[in-house]
Parts: C-alpha cells; structure tokens; sequence
C-alpha cells in the first residue's frame, strides 16, 4: 500500500471579525482623545495669549498717555520760552526807538525772528557794522544768552537785485550778504554765544520781501530799480529757533 507524502502542515490563524475592529476602536479613541487635548490646549493657549495682547496694548496706550502728555508739557514750555525771548527783546529794544532804528520783531509757532535793515545796521556797500547796529547786536545778544542751550540760533544776510559796484571788493551780493551775516554771528559769539548754536547764511538777493523792480521793458529787460523798495531787501535776519539739532529741523509749537 502506498502512501501519500506527508505535507507539512501550515497553521494559519484568522481573527474573527470582532477581534480585527478592537485595535480600529482604540486608535480612534486615541485620536479622539488628542484631538480634545489639541483644541483644549489651543483654546487655552488663545486665552492667555488674547490676555497677554491686552496686557501689552493696555501698557502701550498708557505709555503713549504719558508720552503725549510730557509732550504737551515740554511744548508749553518752549512756547513759554520763546515768548519770554520776544518780550525781552522787545523790551530792550524799544529803547533804541528814539534813534529811529527801523527793525522787525516777529513771533510764530517755530521761531523768534529779528529783521534788522542795512540803513541803521551796516555802511552801505559793507559789511561793516554802524556804532548803533553793534549797540543793538550786543542787547541782541545778551537776551538770547540764558536761553542759547535750548534755541537754535540763524543768521541770514539778505540784498536787494541792484548789483554791487564794479570796484567792489565784493564781487557780488551773495558774497556781502554772506559777510553781513558771518559780521553779526562774531558779535554773538563776542557775547558769550556757543558757535555750535548758530547757523550762517547768505542768500544775496534769493530772498526779497518785495520785488525791487518794475515790470520789464524794452529798454529795461530786467525792469527798472525802484530804490525805496530795495532798502527793505538789503536786511539781516536773526531766527531764533526751537530746532531738532540732530537734523537741524524746525520744530512748530503749539500754542
């Protein structure tokens, strides 16, 4: 009798459908459960950060509250400042009307500004000072010095259209206008005033309070000199500023 080859027998084993769906069930649990403690954390994490952004805004406006509020401060005092400055200046001032000096004082939200005129101030064609026009510089002077750490001070020369003679040592407007305003900046700095506060320059004739000639002609393409207008250009101004000096910007003032 013959028989058969033994085969090897192979055992398999089956889950039943129950034991297959245990290990879906407790991933899914998992996950669930991550899930709650992923929106849990976040809506937790949301509140505090939601606090911490109101805290930090809260803190900003209050500090801005502050800011702006020292800010208002420190503008009524440098309006309070300036404005002593022009009433000084005034003051000592008025006690050269007698002599009629004809000068300008002006006040605006940035600066104190002098207008002195060559008639009373300079020699004409010069840029040498008249005894009266030092007199005046050197009151000048002494009105700014208590304030001068806190102003900016600029001197500015100024001419007419007429151009300076042939045999002027000069050579142009721009040249005299420029030494007129170096010749007052030395008698601020004679009196005590830091260089480092004063600005100088010279603008010739860039710069007219009112036009010195006439309508242009045929015979006069450049329009007729009208002298009376011209001695209101021919000036030195003296602003006296409350400035930024890191940038050497104007700063406009509340008041």
């Amino acid at each position: 009798m013959q028989h058969s080859p033994k085969r090897k027998s192979k055992l398999v084993y089956e889950d039943t459908p129950e034991e297959s769906e245990e290990w879906m069930t407790s991933y899914a649990d998992t996950v669930t459960l991550l899930l709650c403690f992923f929106i849990i954390f976040f809506a937790e994490y949301k509140k505090q950060a939601e606090e911490v952004v109101l805290m930090q805004l809260s803190k900003n406006f209050k500090q801005l509250q502050n800011v702006t509020l020292d800010n208002e401060d420190e503008q009524k005092s440098k309006a309070a400042m300036l404005s002593q400055i022009e009433t000084d200046v005034r003051s000592e001032l008025a006690k050269f009307q007698d002599q009629e000096i004809v000068l300008g004082i002006m006040r605006s939200r940035k600066e104190v500004l002098l207008r002195l005129y060559e008639n009373d101030f300079f020699h004409i064609g010069s840029y040498n000072l008249k005894p009266n026009g030092l007199k005046v510089l050197n009151k000048v002077s002494q009105m700014i010095a208590p304030f001068q750490d806190k102003v900016l001070i600029k001197v500015e020369g100024h001419s007419d259209s007429l151009p300076v003679g042939p045999m002027s040592p000069y050579k142009t407007n721009l040249n005299l206008s420029s030494l007129r305003a170096s010749q007052a900046a030395n008698i601020l700095i004679a009196n005590k005033i830091s260089e480092a506060q004063i600005r100088v320059v010279g603008f010739g004739s860039a710069q007219q309070l009112v036009k010195d000639r006439a309508p242009s002609s045929e015979g006069e393409p450049n329009g007729t000199y009208i002298p009376e207008k011209g001695l209101k250009n021919r000036r030195i101004e003296i602003r006296i500023q409350v400035a930024d000096y890191a940038a050497d910007k104007e700063v406009e003032l509340v008041f």
